[in-house]
């Protein structure tokens, strides 16, 4: 899955190796980079769409590599196709070092090119053998396990919001009304209106990077929901806020209803809201 630079050369060289491949990329153009001699499989599509999957042959496969440029997107198509067709053979590439090793725990091989980079410069640097990148991984967050909550129906509760478009904001702005504490945490700066919802708090930061969850506390909220316009980035984050953080009830907004069966207690996910199954609802609701 990704045809960038490092997954076309890999598909190159499987085929050259002599195995059959197939690749799975969003974008049709990124296909030129495997050149005219390649003669695989090639699919439109994410890596985490079972349909797309069954198209690429995942059935039948030996291994799958999830090489995309997106850690989110790699992690869930790796930890899909493990636990959801059985394939144990499979690794996925993630930039971030600390998201990295927690995976790895998680029973998901990871290539982190970040360590690997950084192991090969410090054996240019010092006059030492060069370190195995294993030596420079970051442990992951772990966080002691928190009592049950003892909180009451209507008791004030602190609430991590993770995308504060115009559902993030509505849902912060209706639980400040109603007595509750809330952080927003966006990524794009351009996004971030504090002046829409003075009263919460705000943070400029990656709602799936660990040190950004650090950063928000997010082992001290009550609550954790992933609102983003992004069915990948609220799946990962519902993941490290229940795993890694503790937190005792997540809500995750679906946005595809084809992801809609990603959305369980596997991925952390208490509470799944699904956008077009409620638009869908209220229609037919309308119509009788």
């Amino acid at each position: 899955m990704g045809c960038g630079r490092v997954g076309a050369t890999l598909a190159r060289a499987l085929e050259h190796h002599g195995e059959t491949v197939s690749v799975i990329d969003l974008n049709h153009e990124s296909f030129r980079r495997l050149g005219p001699e390649f003669h695989g499989r090639t699919i439109v599509g994410a890596g985490y769409d079972r349909d797309v999957l069954l198209k690429a042959g995942i059935k039948t496969a030996d291994g799958f590599a999830a090489l995309s440029s997106g850690d989110n997107s790699n992690i869930i198509a790796a930890r899909v196709v493990r636990e959801e067709f059985g394939l144990a053979n499979v690794v996925a590439r993630i930039y971030d070092p600390a998201r990295a090793s927690l995976y790895q725990e998680l029973g998901i091989p990871t290539v982190a090119p970040v360590r690997w980079a950084a192991a090969q410069a410090m054996g240019h640097l010092l006059p030492i053998d060069t370190p195995d990148w294993t030596d420079l991984a970051e442990p992951a967050v772990r966080h002691k396990a928190r009592q049950p909550s003892t909180r009451q129906l209507g008791d004030k509760m602190r609430v991590v919001i993770v995308g504060a478009g115009d559902v993030g904001r509505s849902i912060a702005q209706e639980l400040i009304d109603n007595g509750h504490e809330v952080l927003l945490i966006e990524h794009n700066s351009r996004a971030v209106q504090s002046e829409a919802v003075p009263e919460a708090e705000w943070l400029l930061a990656d709602g799936c990077e660990l040190d950004a969850l650090e950063e928000a506390d997010l082992g001290s909220a009550d609550v954790s929901v992933a609102a983003t316009g992004e069915d990948n980035v609220n799946l990962v984050h519902a993941l490290l806020a229940k795993t890694e953080f503790g937190v005792p009830r997540t809500v995750a907004r679906i946005n595809h209803p084809d992801n809609e069966w990603l959305f369980t207690d596997k991925w952390g996910v208490d509470v799944a809201v699904s956008t077009p199954r409620i638009m869908t609802s209220l229609i037919e609701e309308a119509l009788v």
